[in-house]
């Protein structure tokens, strides 16, 4: 049975692939709703945002900051591997204080947060994929259970 910091390992990787895959996707679709591509950019602010609070670092982005989908390839990738770089070099039960984007001042674990992270970034997907079928494009695969059947993760 997986430990804690495994099971998290593994939805890093999933996050990363399945993020890589809706990037990639988007830039071969016309796309006529702009917040499909603020909800993609959101997605992986959001996350550069939370590694940031992790290493007590200023924040370099605003959560809906506007990116192109040619950034957001790279910046999925640097997210992904400082994630890692979190997993392996601190404890899931470190507590981290952080100042949200309303001002408010909060704690919680970096499991706790790494937890939000992957989640938050899930509905995000979902919407953007409910959007996309709007535009009468198909939605994209996202389910957790289906890329854990790969063996890329």
């Amino acid at each position: 049975m997986e430990n804690g910091q495994q099971t998290l390992e593994k939805w890093n990787a999933y996050n990363q692939l399945v993020n890589d895959k809706f990037i990639k996707h988007l830039q071969g679709l016309v796309i006529k709703n702009d917040r499909i591509h603020v909800l993609m950019a959101h997605i992986l602010n959001a996350h550069l945002i939370w590694l940031e609070r992790i290493k007590k670092s200023p924040n370099s982005i605003g959560p809906f900051a506007p990116q192109t989908l040619e950034v957001l390839l790279p910046l999925n990738d640097k997210n992904a591997m400082a994630t890692v770089e979190v997993l392996k070099s601190k404890s899931l039960e470190d507590r981290i204080d952080y100042v949200n984007s309303q001002g408010q001042k909060f704690e919680n674990s970096i499991h706790e947060i790494l937890i939000h992270l992957f989640n938050h970034s899930t509905y995000h997907r979902g919407q953007i994929n409910q959007l996309l079928v709007a535009e009468g494009h198909k939605a994209m695969v996202s389910d957790y259970i289906f890329y854990n059947r790969t063996p890329i993760l």
